[in-house]
């Protein structure tokens, strides 16, 4: 009897074993459609990925040489600022020794025209020797050598020409 009773003691286990299974076969069926969306939305992606590909890698290809065109461009670009960059320290240079020449600290008229005529009558003739000078031998100004535009830009084009002689 003993054995019997322990039998269905096991038996009435086994049922309450249902509602335990219950909630986690619920959970799997859960995760199961879980599963599957994310599956949809991979295969979409993937899907959307090739069709991608296939229609923009063409445009980037045919832009490859356009792409080009403008590095050029940029590079051009990037010497015409340091030649500009050049002209402008070299006119700086020629103004700041005109300024010693001529004296002048002071950038009103008055001052402007004064300090040469006194400075001239102070200043003795090995110093003038010594320093930087804008003038020949002659006395005439000698201007800094400045870019053309015409060397940079074409006349029928917004872009800078295209140096030749640096590309290759």
């Amino acid at each position: 009897m003993e054995n019997l009773a322990s039998d269905y003691s096991k038996l009435m286990k086994f049922n309450n074993l249902k509602k335990e299974i219950e909630p986690l076969s619920a959970n799997v069926e859960e995760m199961l459609v879980r599963l599957d969306e994310f599956y949809s939305l991979l295969k979409s992606v993937k899907t959307d990925n090739k069709q991608i590909l296939e229609s923009d890698m063409l445009s980037i290809i045919e832009f490859k040489s356009q792409f080009q065109t403008l590095c050029d461009r940029i590079d051009n670009l990037e010497k015409f600022v340091n030649v500009v960059n050049d002209n402008v320290n070299k006119l700086e240079i020629s103004l700041d020794t005109a300024e010693q020449e001529l004296g002048v600290t002071d950038y009103s008229l008055k001052g402007f025209l004064r300090k040469p005529i006194f400075n001239k009558a102070r200043s003795s003739p090995t110093e003038e020797k010594d320093q930087k000078s804008n003038l020949n031998e002659l006395g005439e100004f000698i201007r800094p050598e400045v870019f053309k535009t015409e060397d940079y830009f074409t006349s029928n084009t917004t872009g800078l020409k295209v140096d030749e002689k640096e590309d290759s």
